[in-house]
């Protein structure tokens, strides 16, 4: 122990200078002060020893607990929280929408492969929680070209009623809500 630690005041071995309070700290170890001792000994001893560390077997860095509390936590509070790229903790929890069954929706319903490889980045970009890079990784596109390619195809649907018709039904089928498939009031 460190020659000017309190370790030895609070373990018994010597007295405790006046201005060093010692009962707060003991009287979380035990109601009697040899046992709150032998317990704080107890525990100062274990602090010293090899053991796991409580953050090896973590499975998401937002929520510390293991496998069962955060899944339990997932599915009571973020199961229907809309995945965010921006947030990398709820993205990891959050089940989200697999960027394959949005291209497989794509591919089953757009059939103009300019179109098709155009809807998959927008969808992707707009509902999987996949980040630009990912995205663009897939597709062999930088981050700005996915971007880009989003937001253009974001103005072809609002010109274009059948490929509208077509978003609407992946969306349904991936279970999103996307605003221009919302029926009219």
């Amino acid at each position: 122990m460190y020659e000017w630690s309190s370790h030895r005041c609070f373990v018994g071995e010597i007295k405790a200078a006046k201005w060093l309070n010692t009962h707060v700290i003991l009287g979380l170890f035990g109601k009697q002060e040899e046992e709150a001792q032998r317990a704080y000994r107890s525990f100062v001893d274990y602090l010293g020893t090899e053991h796991e560390s409580p953050f090896d077997r973590t499975v998401a860095s937002c929520i510390l607990g293991g496998e069962d509390f955060v899944e339990e936590i997932t599915q009571n509070y973020l199961a229907n929280k809309e995945v965010d790229r921006n947030l990398p903790s709820l993205r990891e929890l959050s089940k989200g929408i697999l960027m394959d069954k949005i291209e497989a929706e794509v591919d089953a319903r757009v059939k103009v492969p300019r179109l098709r490889r155009a809807a998959k980045l927008y969808l992707c970009h707009k509902y999987s929680g996949a980040t630009l890079k990912e995205i663009g990784s897939r597709h062999g596109l930088g981050e700005s070209a996915v971007s880009q390619a989003s937001h253009r195809f974001a103005i072809t649907i609002e010109r274009d009623a059948e490929l509208r018709k077509h978003l609407c039904e992946i969306a349904e089928k991936v279970q999103v809500k996307h605003p221009m498939c919302r029926p009219d009031p």
